[in-house]
C-alpha cells in the first residue's frame, strides 16, 4: 500500500479555529489532506481526544478518550489506561495482543463458553445461540433425579455441545433431541457398530462423564464423542447407551 505524499503548503492567513468546527478541503488528491510532524525528538502524541470540559485549561490526561501516539499507534483510552490499540505489530486489547500483523493471525486467549447447571435442575433446553462449543457443567453430584439436556430440533450443521458431570447413578443424565421423525437421533460407537437411535442417550455407568454432540444435519442428526465415562466402584470405562425420552 502506498503512502500519500506529504502536503507541504504553509500557513496562508486562514488559521484553523481553536474554538468551533472547521473543514480542511483537499486540493491535490495525491497529497495528504493534513500532515502532523514530530519535534526533533520524535516524541509526543500526534493527536489527542479529550472528554468535554467547560474550562479547557482544566483538562487533564485522565480525560483522554483516544490518541495517535508517538509511534503512530491508534489507541482508545480511558484516561491513561489503554483499552485497545492498533499499531504496526497488531491489534491489542489492553496489553494483550489479539491479532498479529503477520497475515492477520488471531493470537488472543481462547475462552470457552460454559454454563453451570444447578444440581436440582431437571431439564435444560440448549439453543442454537449456545452452539459454538457450549460446555454444560452440572455443579453438584447427581444421585437419582433425572436430568435431560434437550438439543435443538433444527441446529446449524457443526453446532456442538458438551456436558460434564460426576454421577452416582448410571443413566440419570439423558441427552436427547427435540426433533421428531426418522432424520433425528445419534450416531455413536457402541461395542462393534455405529448405530442411530431416535431415543436419547445416557451414560452406562456411575462416575464422571463427558460427552460432546456435533450436529451432522440441520434435521438434528448428531455425532456423539465420548470424552470420558468411568465407573467409580471399579477400574473400568463406560460408554453411551440408549436413554429414555419420555420426559422433556
Amino acid at each position: 500500500m502506498t503512502i500519500d505524499p506529504i502536503g507541504q503548503n504553509t500557513y496562508r492567513g486562514l488559521g484553523v479555529p481553536t474554538h468551533g468546527e472547521s473543514v480542511i478541503r483537499q486540493q491535490n488528491s495525491t497529497n495528504a489532506a493534513l500532515t502532523l510532524m514530530h519535534s526533533a525528538a520524535n516524541t509526543g502524541r500526534f493527536l489527542l481526544g479529550l472528554d468535554y470540559k467547560e474550562d479547557l485549561e482544566s483538562s487533564l490526561i485522565t480525560d483522554a478518550v483516544f490518541d495517535i501516539d508517538a509511534e503512530g499507534g491508534f489507541r482508545t483510552l480511558s484516561g491513561s489506561t489503554i483499552r485497545m490499540e492498533l499499531n504496526s505489530t497488531g491489534l491489542f486489547m489492553g496489553s494483550t495482543k489479539i491479532i498479529d500483523q503477520d497475515a492477520g493471525k488471531y493470537v488472543g486467549p481462547m475462552r470457552r463458553r460454559v454454563t453451570t447447571v444447578a444440581g436440582a435442575t431437571t431439564a435444560i433446553n440448549a439453543t442454537s445461540a449456545d452452539g459454538a462449543g457450549e460446555l454444560y457443567i452440572v455443579s453438584t453430584q447427581r444421585s437419582t433425579a433425572m436430568l435431560y439436556l434437550n438439543l435443538p430440533a433444527t441446529p446449524a450443521v457443526g453446532d456442538n455441545y458438551e456436558i460434564y458431570h460426576e454421577s452416582t447413578a448410571a443413566g440419570n443424565i439423558v441427552i436427547k433431541t427435540l426433533a421428531t421423525g426418522d432424520t433425528q437421533g445419534f450416531h455413536t460407537y457402541i461395542s462393534s457398530a455405529v448405530f442411530v437411535t431416535t431415543a436419547g442417550i445416557a451414560c452406562q455407568t456411575s462416575g464422571p462423564m463427558h460427552f460432546r454432540f456435533t450436529a451432522l444435519t440441520s434435521g438434528s442428526l448428531w455425532a456423539v464423542a465420548t470424552y470420558g465415562v468411568f465407573y467409580n466402584s471399579s477400574n473400568e470405562h463406560g460408554q453411551a447407551v440408549a436413554g429414555s425420552t419420555t420426559t422433556a
